[in-house]
């Protein structure tokens, strides 16, 4: 958790680079623990962090493992977390309706539910 609030601290003075590699380290502390819930906290940290130093496709990346991690405790809210930032990075990248089926509880993708999907 230590390492994730270095992140957390670095992200919040916009030292992205710093806070990406913080919670990069963070995550793989907690997933060798199998702390899926810290692993999945830190995992939208580093997400977030990359978005905002204009690494978009990588934060992509990051929420889709973020997500797989919180799906592994299971925390919805997590989950849903993880959706809301996942849409705000298609909506600027110019994704629309990707954006807006991460926003919707009804979307489904290739016949799965929203959550577990």
């Amino acid at each position: 958790r230590n390492l994730w609030g270095m992140a957390d601290c670095m992200y919040r003075t916009g030292k992205f680079a710093d806070a990406s590699s913080a919670a990069g380290r963070s995550v793989d502390a907690a997933a060798a623990d199998e702390d899926w819930g810290q692993a999945g906290l830190s995992q939208l940290l580093l997400a977030r962090a990359l978005y905002f130093g204009d690494r978009e496709e990588a934060a992509l990346e990051a929420c889709a493992r973020a997500r797989d991690f919180f799906r592994t405790v299971p925390d919805p809210a997590g989950v849903a977390d993880v959706d809301d930032f996942t849409a705000t990075v298609h909506f600027y990248l110019g994704h629309p309706a990707e954006a807006a089926c991460r926003a919707s509880p009804t979307c489904s993708r290739s016949g799965a539910s929203w959550f577990w999907g």
